[in-house]
């Protein structure tokens, strides 16, 4: 059990996503099959939810990689993804410019960047080590094109508090999360060391048995 004093920030996320499956997994060895059933990050769209939920990630991915807009629907077309009816059509062109608004948002946001911020704290008797990226000089932000769910609001509360407790000259102070329709913002707390304890106390807990936590 000694190897879990030392905690990798990417893990204790991923606890928080899942705590229950997190303990069978790493504890236990037992293996989910994800192909049976619909991730809790997907979104209704004309498709299937798991569908459309990466097809809006891949829509987003082209734009960012400078993939013109009036491209995006004939590469729909083309791949037979989307019937390409009038509905199709429609509904392929407002998702394209809500896609491209989104991107155009992310990118105000991503301006004045840092270098990523090594972690390495040391609370009780644990040791977080990791490393939160996508820094500016006002803000580390986080974003997904889908509606906030409650696993957003535990992941931008996990990094903002290690961002807090890591702080240094000239760091930002505030967290933001960019979702579909909605913006989360967390500004700076008192104490935050005493709430990552807490976390870390609860994930501690959470590798011996399951942790009665469903978000």
């Amino acid at each position: 059990t000694n190897d879990f004093k030392q905690v990798e920030l990417d893990d204790l996320i991923q606890f928080y996503k899942h705590p229950v499956k997190y303990f069978f997994i790493h504890r236990l060895g037992v293996q989910f099959n994800e192909n049976r059933s619909v991730s809790n990050d997907t979104e209704p769209f004309s498709l299937d939810n798991l569908e459309s939920y990466l097809l809006n990630q891949s829509m987003l991915e082209q734009i960012i990689d400078g993939h013109k807009i009036e491209q995006l629907g004939e590469h729909l077309k083309a791949s037979g993804r989307l019937p390409y009816d009038e509905f199709g059509q429609n509904t392929v062109r407002h998702v394209i410019t809500d896609i491209a608004e989104f991107n155009r948002i992310q990118q105000q946001h991503q301006q004045n960047a840092i270098a990523p911020l090594m972690i390495d704290l040391s609370l009780d008797d644990l040791v977080l080590h990791g490393q939160l990226s996508n820094l500016t000089h006002s803000h580390l932000l986080q974003s997904r094109y889908a509606d906030l769910k409650p696993q957003d609001y535990l992941q931008l509360w996990i990094k903002h508090l290690v961002l807090l407790c890591q702080l240094q000259n000239e760091q930002p102070k505030i967290s933001i999360h960019l979702a579909k329709k909605q913006q989360l913002q967390f500004n700076e707390v008192d104490n935050p060391e005493q709430y990552l304890q807490q976390l870390l106390k609860f994930y501690w807990q959470g590798l011996s048995q399951p942790l009665n936590f469903f978000p």
